[in-house]
């Protein structure tokens, strides 16, 4: 579309081969502008030829034979240097040599240096004046030399040898010539190494064609003849490492780094804007927040035609302001990958990345994270770099590997880069427009298995102007904590503790599910610059967690590591009057009890494989006892609590909750309620027509293993084979009528009006057991109006809003209760389905109920006061 397409083969010559054609076919060209002076941009700008460059390289090749020599296995030296151009030339010299280059950020320490020396066999140093290697080589004897300087190099007025070096592209595209490291969050930096293959295939996005609608972005690869391309990232950084050379050499730009002899610094580039020529950029976040808050940002920005930028996010207000006056372009890549194929993006969605999901094998697959933003779960992605023999030229992990079809058999090793991203809103974009919000490594488990992001959570604390940095914890505890680095001149002391609490995690809180809520007693402040962090200044967690253990454990030690939550009643109906917080917070303890494993002997009941499943194992167990009997309303009370105890003892359920009811009129439509919409906040949608699965929300995609089971029948009897598995998907039915025929308020305002318990079961259970009322009464209505899984009479208990249903039906009962105080400890029944006479006796006060594996056994009479605390104490509101 827009773009100008290079010659096919424009990239398929060995970097210092095609620089030393140019430099002979095209002397003059410019390679690279350069301040005349960096501390007086008035002066003006030196573009750099090629032949200049050319020259440099042949310097510095014949400086590295003298002091290492050649080499013809890619013998590896270390390269330490100041920020400028060098880094680049000596990427070429060590080609030209037969080894390869180690550019080791200069911001490492001793033990990194010689960690990342010692796995890459480096056999010498060569270092830039200024640079201190004296404890390096100390820890780690080898040979060393230091580089010329900068402007010695570039003086063309000083000729030497050609150093020759003719290999072709085919002879030399599987040769290492670069290794970089990975940033050290998670650990101690990884070495990566690159080849030129690596590269070549890299620029052929240029070719790509357009993906749903969109040309690729591709103005880092070929900027186009003659642009000056500000590339503001350290040269021993992957972006310019890897970029720098092959953009000006293959795709005609002219690079500009910044300045001469040092970094550019975020403070600096409003100055070198007002002075230098470029037209398009590659800048830091922050970089372009400086810009966009100074009185006259349009004048800075208006001259770039396009920004790319990436590693953070860019605050609204900024965005909005170069969204006015430039195209900016969000970008992801790594070191271990370096960038994917991009698409051209739009401007409002400074936010989003464009990947090109088509040709690069890059795949999306859900995250068990959670992600809580402005009070909503973001749905979480893990990006996932894959291979089939379609994108193999483009899958450039797999590309740096030297995995190819060629040489290795399906199925393709993956890489997990360990990115976290969330789609964008609009649907004909989420399949491959993301927004990062996050690492996997940042993410840490509660004793309760859930999954924590703390990113929003630590990015409003770290707002905060006493805020330094921030790290939340809580790896296998019940409860987060707050590990926050006060700013320089800050003390940490407990008013200010108390200050960033009461005036950010407070209503930061108030996003968050309960269980990951951070009370005050858990904000524990330490000094200025104290969390360990990598070079560009992310924390690395587990180094600062080992670092302040000690601090940490007496925090638990003093205050407790309890579950979070206020203690209150059961509170009203879910999805239609409660708080964001209640939904999640039930949702997300049944997806927690999913994940624990099964209280239950796989060789006795291999059907319940979590813990979760351990309550339908007790249900169909005892099936044939508790419904249509006396103990259908005790026996669910006490079912009903055993869930709450279990959400509340192992996953972080709230104190204050009970199981939110389902308030059955306030949706005679189904598919309008918020408790089937299939929103993230639901219970799941309706089931699909062909399979009845779920298909939207958080219980879509769910595999069960009890039933399904056959219907009810005057001689029913224990299902076959029960304890044993039968996977398939949790199903729903939705049926408006069956709801609005037996679950109507008049239905349940007679049901409140009984004069007995015997009639307020016949309105639960159905004209079975009397003449004239309803066919499936309150109870049946409510599972078959859902129908599904919560149809099937033994195994309806896999399906979450089944306990909605059944709390529904406790609360009538209470209600009944409370307005019949004299027939509170009546019951009706045995304790034998259908409640055929000299079974079983009548049941009582002092029947006995058990509930398997899920809680210990109890009598009636326990079960018939909500309000003594002994073992209940909860109200309907």
């Amino acid at each position: 579309m827009g773009h100008p397409k290079p010659p096919v083969d424009y990239c398929k010559k060995l970097l210092p081969v095609a620089i030393d054609e140019i430099a002979s076919r095209d002397p003059g060209r410019p390679w690279v502008m350069l301040p005349h002076d960096d501390w007086d941009l008035a002066q003006g700008f030196e573009d750099v030829s090629f032949a200049a460059l050319a020259n440099a390289i042949n310097k510095v090749a014949h400086a590295i034979e003298a002091a290492f020599g050649r080499s013809s296995t890619f013998e590896a030296f270390a390269y330490l240097g100041v920020p400028d151009v060098r880094y680049h030339i000596v990427q070429m010299a060590a080609i030209k040599t037969g080894r390869k280059v180690l550019l080791s950020s200069p911001l490492n320490s001793t033990n990194v240096q010689v960690s990342i020396m010692k796995k890459t066999g480096c056999v010498g140093i060569f270092s830039a004046l200024g640079v201190l290697v004296d404890d390096i080589l100390k820890a780690l004897p080898v040979k060393h030399a230091l580089i010329a300087e900068l402007d010695d190099l570039l003086d063309l007025g000083e000729r030497v040898p050609h150093y020759p070096f003719n290999k072709s592209w085919e002879e030399g595209k599987f040769d290492p010539y670069l290794i970089l490291h990975s940033s050290g969050t998670t650990g101690d930096p990884k070495p990566v190494e690159y080849t030129h293959l690596f590269y070549g295939n890299a620029w052929t996005f240029v070719f790509l064609p357009d993906v749903h609608g969109r040309e690729h972005f591709v103005d880092l690869l070929y900027p186009g003849e003659g642009t000056r391309f500000l590339l503001a990232s350290a040269p021993f950084h992957a972006m310019a490492a890897t970029c720098a050379l092959p953009m000006s050499v293959f795709g005609g730009g002219i690079l500009s780094p910044g300045y001469r002899h040092r970094a550019l610094a975020t403070s600096d580039i409003g100055d070198f804007l007002n002075h230098a020529t470029v037209t398009k950029a590659a800048m830091t976040p922050w970089m372009m927040e400086d810009l966009a808050r100074k009185p006259d940002a349009q004048r800075y920005i208006e001259s770039l035609e396009c920004v790319l930028f990436g590693g953070a996010i860019l605050s609204k207000f900024a965005s909005n302001i170069w969204a006015k006056y430039a195209h900016i372009q969000n970008g992801w890549g790594c070191t271990e990958a370096m960038a994917s194929g991009l698409l051209k993006a739009d401007r409002e969605d400074h936010a989003y990345v464009y990947f090109d999901t088509v040709n690069t094998g890059i795949e999306f697959r859900k995250s068990e994270a959670e992600l809580f933003d402005a009070g909503c779960q973001l749905p979480v992605y893990e990006i996932v770099l894959t291979m089939s023999e379609e994108t193999a030229p483009w899958a450039s992990w797999h590309v740096r590997q030297g995995i190819t079809p060629e040489n290795t058999k399906p199925p393709y090793a993956e890489f997990h880069p360990g990115d976290l991203f969330t789609p964008h809103p609009d649907p004909e974009k989420a399949s491959y427009v993301f927004r990062f919000v996050g690492r996997t490594d940042d993410t840490f488990t509660l004793s309760s298995a859930s999954n924590i992001h703390p990113g929003p959570i630590e990015t409003a604390i770290g707002a905060h102007p006493k805020a330094g940095g921030v790290m939340i914890v809580g790896n296998q505890r019940r409860q987060a904590l707050a590990l926050i680095e006060v700013a320089e001149g800050i003390e940490p002391s407990g008013d200010t503790a108390d200050e960033i609490w009461e005036t950010v995690i407070q209503d930061a809180n108030a996003n968050m599910p309960a269980y990951a809520t951070i009370t005050r007693t858990h904000v524990a402040l330490v000094p200025p610059a104290s969390l360990i962090r990598t070079p560009i200044g992310k924390v690395i967690r587990k180094k600062t967690e080992a670092k302040f253990a000690d601090l940490i454990e007496s925090v638990y030690q003093e205050y407790g590591d309890k579950w979070q939550g206020q203690r209150y009643g059961r509170l009203s109906t879910i999805l239609a009057t409660t708080s964001i917080s209640v939904e999640l917070s039930y949702i997300h303890g049944i997806q927690c009890l999913m994940r624990l494993p099964s209280q239950n002997s796989p060789q006795v009941v291999p059907a319940a494989t979590n813990r979760w499943l351990d309550f339908t194992a007790t249900h169909v167990n005892l099936t044939l006892s508790i419904h249509y009997s006396g103990l259908l309303l005790p026996w669910h009370r006490h079912f009903l609590y055993l869930l709450e105890e279990a959400l509340k003892r192992d996953c972080g359920y709230p104190e204050y909750l009970g199981i939110p009811y389902w308030n059955y009129a306030l949706y005679p439509n189904l598919t309008e309620s918020p408790i089937f919409d299939g929103s993230y906040t639901s219970l799941g949608s309706n089931g699909s027509s062909t399979d009845l699965c779920i298909e939207k929300g958080p219980f879509s995609n769910t595999t069960i293993t009890f039933g399904p089971y056959g219907p009810v029948t005057p001689d029913i009897v224990q299902p076959l084979g029960w304890e044993q598995p039968r996977p398939h998907c949790m199903q729903r039915n939705l049926n408006d009528y069956t709801l609005q025929l037996f679950n109507n308020e008049s239905s349940i305002e007679a049901l409140l009006n009984s004069p007995d318990i015997t009639t307020v079961l016949r309105w639960l259970n159905s004209k079975a057991l009397l003449f004239g009322f309803t066919e499936r009464g309150l109870h049946g209505g409510g599972h078959f109006s859902i129908g599904g899984t919560n149809a099937d009479f033994f195994a309806s208990s896999q399906d979450p809003t089944f306990y909605l249903h059944h709390c529904m039906l406790d609360r009538l009962w209470s209600m009944w209760q409370d307005t019949h105080p004299d027939l509170r400890y009546t019951y009706n029944g045995t304790s034998t389905i259908f409640n055929p006479v000299g079974v079983t006796p009548e049941v009582d006060n002092s029947t006995i109920m058990t509930f398997g594996t899920v809680g210990d056994p109890i009598t009636v009479g326990e079960t018939a006061e909500t309000r003594l605390g002994k073992p209940y104490c909860y109200v309907y509101l």
